[in-house]
């Protein structure tokens, strides 16, 4: 007897049936004992604790089961789609539509099942429990302990097959990109709106994002070297929880980062995605995002109560995963073919390392993967997060640059991994930080001084959207008070003396830092380092503007003139007249070893340094002070305090000059042109000579 499609599709409808109504019994029979953000509840009687950790850990094994039946049910209506198609199994237009209407009644099913997840997740009854900002991590479900060897008693192993370039993937890569730069010129009008609305929701082109799959394929931005390297063995490296907040995202770039995590890692080490939402108002983020995202393998939406900002948004997922590692990416990322591996070996070697990959740029008005060089993180003094790259510094050791692990003071802040322990155990985040920013310095400092260490791993990849301003607001404050009241955090409790350097090129101090009493105690109760040891030790690219560390500063000017060299970011300099207005801080410092000799000063972007060029033009230059700091010395500079005079550390003939309102480099003759002194200004408004000190 010949089974028909129709058949077929009837035996799987009832099928389906059965599942759906033993489900609903199971859940109406889950008592409901938790309501939207249900985790971190404090003030609960002694008595009903361990019923509720049992209850808790029931539900969410539930949501597991019905979250497989949903992808289960998913699978049967595409295979029951395709049947209904193909037009070889000879179905007439009576078993065609009878087809169409079994399949319209699978939907109905399948969105039975996904409004009752939804309920689930938002169930509202129960008993109205008090949150808090307290790390409640005595209900959260523990990571599953792995007895794992130790790294110097196994042989390390490549990557799999399908972490390395392949021809297939060169010709899917090609084609993605002629897809999206098809995109990017002859739009209609109704394309130019939609993609003016992009820009003003998100701040880069969703229009251009919206028109890729949630599959595409960048280009692999890895060093060739890496793909040699080796890690310890994949069947024992931890699993992983990876963490996205989001907050009025993209559905595109949204999906495509949880897209990209699922293509491109081990299944066995990925344990979960959880997608935080942190109060996001659009439509397409509440319940369409849920239904969709049910039938993505390992993936849930964990929803705020209201809007906590990026911080307390983190903290929250961190108490609803299980993976014994915690990965945290931003919301309009892509990972890289190999990426995951490299991170978590060094987590195994060591488990109070926070790992960072370098962190490729997706261009927010094309689109386009672009390979980022291999830099370190690090902070100005201002304490503004920048990058520098360490290759060939006389301060940094040798590397294999672009392959080897690097330390690294600082990190984005954004993305990195971390073993779940340790981040409890480093302090988690400073839960008196509102919203977003000064975060990431907290973090680097205190992990850092305490015990642990920051690294980053250039052989693992991940491309961000980079945007040049937020489209979001702040929750309840402007953001400039509001970072700088974080920042104000960051300086009182770690930075000791070093932090008048923040004060005097900020003038934050007004705005206050809140109570601190807390994470003092918490540094105090770890045996932190001094500040001072950071600095030496860690973040030694950095030069400190305190007296010890300089013989003089002041503006630098023309003798008998009132023509001075100002400070900048870049470009040959100019002489401009001398300040008679009082800074927090004098523009110019002429520096002791480790930096002896150097004529610098300090910018929210870092050191900024005079360079002068000896063999060409002879003219003299803003230049960052890390990126010429080489085993020779072409910054620095040598004072004859007779002669009043600058001359060059390498060449002691070339001197500092004045030229027709340039600063330039000429044979020393001792003219006036070629005389110089620091001066400061006093209470009386004139300009006097600086005080050597130190000498």
């Amino acid at each position: 007897m010949r089974i028909t499609p129709l058949c077929l599709l009837q035996l799987a409808v009832l099928g389906i049936v059965l599942i759906l109504v033993v489900n609903t019994s199971m859940l109406n029979n889950i008592p409901s004992k938790t309501n939207g953000n249900d985790i971190h509840v404090r003030g609960r009687s002694a008595e009903n604790t361990n019923e509720d950790k049992l209850e808790l850990l029931k539900l969410r094994a539930e949501k597991e089961a019905l979250n497989e039946k949903v992808q289960e049910m998913k699978s049967r209506e595409n295979t029951l789609l395709k049947l209904a198609n193909d037009k070889a199994t000879g179905a007439n237009d009576h078993e065609l539509l009878a087809l169409k209407e079994q399949n319209e009644k699978l939907k109905t099913a399948l969105t039975a099942v996904r409004e009752r997840l939804f309920s689930l997740e938002n169930d509202k009854k129960g008993e109205e429990k008090k949150q808090t900002d307290d790390i409640a991590t005595d209900l959260v479900e523990k990571p599953k302990k792995v007895s794992r060897p130790h790294p110097d008693t196994v042989e390390p192993e490549g990557l799999p097959p399908e972490s390395f370039p392949s021809p297939e993937k060169t010709a899917v890569m090609r084609k993605d990109e002629t897809h999206r730069r098809s995109f990017l010129r002859n739009l209609s009008p109704e394309q130019e709106a939609l993609k003016a609305q992009g820009y003003q929701n998100c701040q880069f082109n969703q229009f251009v994002s919206d028109q890729l799959s949630l599959h595409r394929r960048g280009r692999d931005t890895r060093d060739p070297q890496c793909y040699g390297k080796k890690y310890y063995p994949s069947q024992y490296l931890p699993e992983v929880s990876v963490i996205i907040v989001f907050y009025n995202e993209a559905r595109s770039t949204l999906l495509r980062t949880v897209w990209s995590v699922l293509d491109r890692s081990p299944s066995h080490l990925i344990k979960e995605i959880i997608l935080v939402d942190d109060g996001s108002t659009r439509e397409h983020l509440k319940e369409p995002l849920i239904s969709e995202v049910a039938s993505i393998p390992k993936t849930r939406v964990v929803a705020m109560k209201e809007r906590g900002g990026l911080i307390r948004a983190k903290v929250h997922g961190v108490e609803h995963s299980t993976g014994e590692v915690l990965m945290f990416i931003d919301s309009h990322c892509e990972v890289n073919d190999g990426w995951l591996e490299p991170m978590l070996d060094r987590i195994v070697r060591n488990r109070k390392t926070a790992v960072a990959p370098i962190i490729d740029v997706i261009d927010a008005d094309t689109f386009e993967v672009k390979q980022a060089i291999v830099e370190m993180g690090v902070f100005s003094w201002t304490l503004y997060f920048y990058w520098l790259s360490p290759r060939g510094h006389a301060m940094e050791k040798p590397i294999k640059y672009g392959v080897d692990i690097m330390d690294s003071p600082t990190m984005a802040g954004g993305i990195f991994a971390i073993d779940k322990e340790y981040f409890y155990e480093s302090g988690a985040y400073d839960m008196g930080q509102d919203t977003w920013g000064g975060e990431n310095i907290e973090m680097s400092f205190r992990i850092w001084m305490c015990g642990g260490k920051l690294e980053i791993s250039p052989c693992s990849r991940i491309s961000h959207a980079f945007r040049s301003k937020s489209p979001y607001t702040f929750k309840d404050r402007d953001p400039g008070r509001t970072i700088a009241h974080n920042l104000n955090r960051v300086a009182e409790v770690w930075m000791d003396e070093y932090a008048d350097i923040y004060y005097n090129l900020t003038n934050n101090k007004k705005y206050g830092y809140g109570d601190i009493a807390e994470r003092k105690q918490w540094r105090e109760d770890h045996n932190c380092k001094p500040f001072r040891w950071y600095a030496e030790n860690i973040a030694s690219y950095q030069f400190a503007p305190l007296p010890r560390n300089y013989h003089v500063t002041g503006q630098l000017r023309m003798v008998g003139t009132d023509s001075c060299v100002p400070e900048g970011l870049s470009g040959r300099v100019s002489m401009r007249a001398c300040r008679k207005w009082k800074s927090s801080m004098d523009p110019w410092f002429f520096t002791k070893t480790p930096f002896e000799g150097q004529i610098r000063h300090e910018t929210s972007s870092g050191s900024r340094c005079l360079k002068a060029d000896a063999r060409s033009s002879g003219s003299v230059s803003h230049v960052v002070c890390y990126d010429s700091e080489k085993l020779s010395n072409p910054l620095g500079w040598k004072y004859n305090h007779g002669e009043k005079t600058l001359s060059l550390a390498e060449h002691p003939n070339l001197c500092m000059a004045g030229e027709g309102g340039e600063v330039v480099i000429r044979d020393c003759v001792g003219g006036p042109d070629q005389q110089w002194e620091f001066v400061q200004l006093t209470e009386s408004g004139t300009l006097e000579a600086a005080e050597w000190k130190y000498l």
